[in-house]
């Protein structure tokens, strides 16, 4: 009786303790998640405007898309910082991650340096445009340090969330168009040639939503009335985007002709199969030592031989594939202690990447040299550079 007593004590004790940890690990989530994060600031002279759209593809059956700019802006008293994630946004956000929301960070305590739906900038008659495609599942509003930057230093960087392969896309009538599976890459051990097919279609379809924008830009360019009227530099166009967001850059290139330059980072070309005759860049991350990483790591470095001439290709050391996002400064401890984030520090990442993309796209834009893009820089010890001229 007393050795029963005893286990029964000892059970209790243990699940008492247990209560304590959950508490205590779950008050630790519930501070951290919550704690103000800002975005880095811009490196450029200019204020940050933004503003969105809805634009259709009337050419495409089912092709609305969501279009969100960020713009070079002047401060009146009427400015208002915008949201990180605007209202709508981030409650589908917590929708679609569920419970898993309250492991990472709270997006309504990110702090970015954009204004929403102010006028553009009247410190130039116009501005070279730039469009951004994300990564497979992602949004635009993830990558808004690079976006911020960009329009900082001079440009139009318009960002498109691509309907169907996102995970989720908001629209102003608050709407939300969900990720389906025509609109993702094949998950359950795919072949190579499953993997090739359903990405070249994939591309296809992003390649046409770039050219589709620059279509809509030179529209609103060329109506009166709007804040946009002359003062697009249709004729100083590029193209980025991330993972497979750079694939859709890469491919854009090749069929859009008014695109002028383009980078593709860390992502591997499904279905291009050549590369750009224009100026382009590579940005790697360190890519780990397991077969499929190495593959596409080897795929890559053939694709930048395969580059004519003004072809980049810059490997960032400890940066894995997700320190491009913003995430990679936010709270987010599942992803960082499984590795999904780089050694590299978070700010630092996007400092070093936001460093050669504006060098980038001031030489090929604006006929502004750096040299950064000349040779390795004592600056970005973490940067290994590759040039081709």
């Amino acid at each position: 009786m007393i050795c029963r007593k005893s286990v029964l004590k000892l059970l209790l004790s243990l699940i008492v303790i247990g209560l304590i940890f959950i508490s205590l690990l779950l008050g630790y989530f519930v501070v951290e998640r919550n704690k103000t994060v800002v975005l880095p600031k811009p490196t450029g002279s200019f204020a940050v405007g933004r503003i969105g759209y809805d634009w259709v593809d009337g050419s495409r059956n089912e092709r609305k898309l969501s279009i969100w700019i960020w713009y070079p802006t002047d401060l009146n008293q009427n400015a208002k910082k915008a949201d990180y994630f605007p209202n709508k946004w981030e409650i589908a956000q917590e929708r679609d991650s569920g419970i898993t929301s309250y492991l990472q960070q709270n997006f309504g305590t990110v702090k970015n340096n954009s204004y929403q739906d102010m006028p553009l900038s009247t410190k130039q008659t116009n501005y070279p445009v730039i469009v951004f495609e994300p990564g497979m599942g992602n949004i635009v509003f993830n990558y808004t340090a690079l976006l911020e930057n960009l329009a900082s230093r001079g440009y139009t960087v318009v960002g498109i969330n691509p309907t169907y392969s996102s995970r989720y896309v908001v629209f102003s009538d608050g709407s939300v168009a969900y990720r389906t599976p025509e609109g993702s890459m094949p998950e359950s051990n795919p072949t190579d040639k499953q993997l090739n097919e359903v990405g070249a279609k994939l591309i296809k379809t992003w390649t046409e939503d770039m050219s589709f924008v620059f279509n809509k830009l030179g529209e609103i360019n060329a109506k009166q009335g709007s804040m946009w009227t002359g003062h697009i530099d249709m004729a100083h166009l590029g193209a980025f985007g991330h993972s497979f967001g750079g694939d859709a850059s890469a491919n854009a290139c090749l069929v859009d002709n008014r695109i002028k330059a383009g980078i593709d980072i860390d992502g591997y070309l499904y279905g291009v199969e050549k590369v750009p005759e224009k100026p382009f860049m590579f940005i790697l991350s360190e890519h780990q030592k397991n077969t499929i990483d190495l593959q596409e790591y080897h795929k890559i470095r053939e694709d930048f031989n395969g580059l004519k001439n003004d072809g980049y290709l810059l490997e960032v050391s400890k940066a894995s594939h997700f320190n491009f996002l913003d995430n990679a400064i936010f709270f987010s401890p599942i992803l960082k202690y499984t590795g999904v984030f780089g050694a590299i520090n978070g700010e630092r990442g996007l400092q070093v990447t936001n460093s050669y993309i504006t060098a980038f796209f001031d030489k090929y834009l604006k006929n502004i040299d750096s040299n950064l893009l000349k040779q390795k820089s004592s600056d970005y010890p973490e940067i290994k550079i590759q040039i081709k001229k």
